[in-house]
């Protein structure tokens, strides 16, 4: 198939233009040794999913699914300034999750993206799910802190870019 040629999707999918918002633990390897207990370590991660849903549906996203020690989510392309704040306010409240789970303080690795996918029902249960080009972009923007892609940042206001600086390679800007 050439890539100018489009199969059509049947109708539980469909092409959608959508922010798109990556969370990870950042060293959870080391993290999950620290906790030393398995029990104690799917608990604390569970934690961390509980405390990701309640930031991204209070700022009008969607959880899409949970992966290991990272959280995908979306959002209307035109809630990108709720996406980055929903990412900021889980980073910001990583670490006191941590203390109050008596765990090593650990950070938060967050992405932001804005572009077209691919959502619906997947496979034979129909779980949502998202694919496309936009996902895999969203997890090659990895690095330590918060990142945006350029699209994300076009969404900013002039009075909130001064926080974010320019990282090389391709395009993406990192909160200071």
């Amino acid at each position: 198939m050439s890539a100018t040629s489009s199969a059509a999707l049947p109708p539980r999918l469909s092409r959608k233009k959508l922010t798109v918002v990556e969370l990870d633990v950042s060293r959870s390897t080391w993290l999950i040794g620290e906790i030393g207990d398995d029990n104690r370590a799917v608990m604390f991660f569970d934690g961390f999913y509980t405390l990701c849903t309640q930031h991204i549906e209070a700022h009008g996203g969607e959880v899409i699914k949970y992966l290991g020690d990272a959280c995908l989510a979306i959002f209307d392309e035109d809630a990108c300034l709720q996406a980055i704040d929903a990412v900021i306010a889980i980073r910001d409240a990583f670490p006191e999750y941590c203390r109050a789970s008596d765990v090593p303080v650990a950070e938060i690795h967050g992405a932001v993206h804005i572009g077209e996918l691919v959502v619906g029902e997947f496979g034979p249960q129909g779980f949502k799910d998202v694919m496309g080009r936009t996902p895999s972009t969203l997890f090659k923007m990895a690095g330590s802190g918060i990142a945006i892609s350029e699209q994300a940042y076009r969404k900013l206001p002039s009075d909130r870019r001064a926080a974010w600086r320019k990282r090389g390679g391709q395009v993406t800007y990192v909160l200071k």
